[in-house]
């Protein structure tokens, strides 16, 4: 991928905001970009093929996700949602890769941050407010 791929947040408020895009995906059709300050607390939901015990993944192999986690920070929030099938104990990564914070699935949820913490956790794993969805410029 180029430098003239960016991720940028589209503030949506009904499905009616959204249309089918590539590969049949719905995207947001808001001009409303949302603001630096207004991603503090926001929730991702992040896709991928298989996941980690540690909150790593593997997804399409294009890095958009995690070109978004990087931008989101330590403000933003990133729940997996995945089958237990999909769930492993490791997976190997790359210097680029962007952890989720949670995974969900049929019959657990993981807290990855405590997990790469301790016991404790991490003081910003609890899941934040706020929805939005993504759209990509080329």
């Amino acid at each position: 991928l180029g430098s003239e791929h960016r991720v940028r947040l589209v503030e949506v408020k009904s499905s009616e905001e959204m249309t089918l895009g590539r590969y049949g995906i719905l995207e947001p059709i808001g001009s409303r970009i949302l603001a630096e300050q207004e991603r503090e607390g926001l929730v991702v939901f992040v896709p991928g093929v298989v996941f980690d015990l540690h909150g790593n993944r593997l997804g399409r192999g294009m890095g958009w996700y995690d070109r978004l986690l990087r931008l989101l920070g330590e403000d933003g929030k990133s729940v997996a949602l995945a089958y237990e099938f999909q769930v492993v104990e490791e997976l190997p990564t790359e210097k680029w890769d962007r952890r989720v914070q949670h995974i969900i699935t049929e019959e657990r949820t993981i807290d990855c941050d405590a997990r790469r913490h301790g016991p404790g956790g991490s003081a910003k794993s609890k899941i934040g407010r706020g929805c939005f969805h993504w759209n990509f410029l080329s």
